[in-house]
């Protein structure tokens, strides 16, 4: 069976599961239309937007709330203004929850003037279910959700709205979501997200320069480097993880090496660790074993040449030595530098 036959029974498949599952829609108990409705997400089969948007009028709540997911991993575009009416008017809040991310995956602009709302404050120009006595406010759900959608659609004029949660003292904490979606927004939220590098709180510090992780690399390096020299271990951590791989021969990163904490230590050596064999020689014989077995697994990962002094020898020795770690680390190192030489050992 040639590669074109192949691809038009795969194509033929689709089409009539599609449409399969599109009857079940119509026509199936509630339950089954929930699953049809995930199974058309599954397949994200454009021939069942028509019959998905026709579930966000269903009046089976959990089938409107599947088939809002499903739309937005379809990907279809048309769906934006659906999806809107159903954020404003359904009064469930699971639907509301799904139809943001939807609009967020489908880049809707349309959306943007109401998830800024959202992100302010719970808009009662939007229908919401009244009837729950539990004492959750189900607007604070929405809210962490119509941030990240403003993040995916790249809302640049939202970021005011975005860094004004991430700083609300009366608010709930948003400060993950919101720096990650301020790292989408380019230049303004990589601004506030470099701003967030001098407060107070070492946790805001330390989520600011995780989120920098997520910009466009080489935007932020300059950030990253203030985070690589913070005064809390955890911000330079998080600095370190982030920094783009792009770019790791650079001395500000390299002098990570020697840090004065082990795991930062270790996670520069994952880093970039192999272009600094010289380094990373002293690193085998670090006083804290995360960092020895920081190096032996980079060591095992790539065997190729990197001039470490009688390497085999000091695995062996640590193949035996007090760490587990260590040890199972070498066992893995020696296998792939020299297994005929380590047999015996290991």
């Amino acid at each position: 069976m040639t590669a074109t036959q192949t691809a038009t029974q795969e194509m033929t498949a689709t089409q009539e599961a599609c449409e399969t599952l599109c009857q079940t829609l119509k026509l199936g108990n509630d339950v089954h239309r929930c699953f049809a409705a995930q199974a058309l997400g599954h397949i994200a089969d454009p021939r069942a937007l028509d019959a998905l948007l026709e579930c966000l009028m269903d009046e089976d709540e959990d089938v409107r709330i599947d088939a809002a997911e499903a739309l937005g991993a379809l990907g279809d575009t048309r769906a934006g203004g659906a999806l809107l009416d159903s954020l404003r008017d359904d009064p469930c809040n699971d639907v509301k929850i799904n139809a943001v991310e939807a609009l967020g995956r489908l880049a809707c602009r349309e959306a943007v003037p109401v998830l800024r709302r959202l992100v302010r404050s719970r808009d009662e120009s939007l229908i919401w279910d009244e009837g729950s006595d539990d004492g959750w406010d189900d607007w604070l759900d929405v809210q962490i959700k119509a941030i990240e959608a403003l993040g995916r659609i790249g809302a640049v004029e939202a970021f005011p709205d975005i860094a004004e949660s991430i700083t609300d003292e009366m608010g709930q904490d948003v400060s993950e979501q919101g720096m990650t979606a301020l790292a989408w927004l380019g230049t303004p939220g990589i601004a506030a997200l470099t701003r967030f590098l001098d407060a107070a709180d070492n946790r805001l510090r330390r989520r600011a320069a995780a989120a920098l992780a997520e910009a466009e690399p080489g935007a932020t390096l300059d950030a990253l480097a203030r985070a690589l020299t913070d005064d809390s271990s955890d911000v330079r951590l998080a600095a370190v993880r982030g920094w783009p791989a792009e770019f790791t021969v650079d001395p500000r990163l390299a002098a990570r090496l020697e840090d004065a904490v082990p795991e930062v230590r270790a996670e520069a050596v994952r880093r970039c660790g192999r272009l600094y064999p010289e380094r990373v020689d002293a690193l085998l014989d670090d006083p804290d074993e995360s960092v020895q077995t920081a190096v032996v697994e980079l060591i095992g990962a790539d065997p190729g040449p990197m001039p470490l002094k009688d390497l085999t020898h000091r695995l062996r020795v640590k193949l035996h030595g007090p760490s587990t770690a260590v040890a199972a680390a070498a066992a893995s190192a020696l296998a792939a530098l020299d297994p005929d030489l380590a047999f015996a050992d290991l």
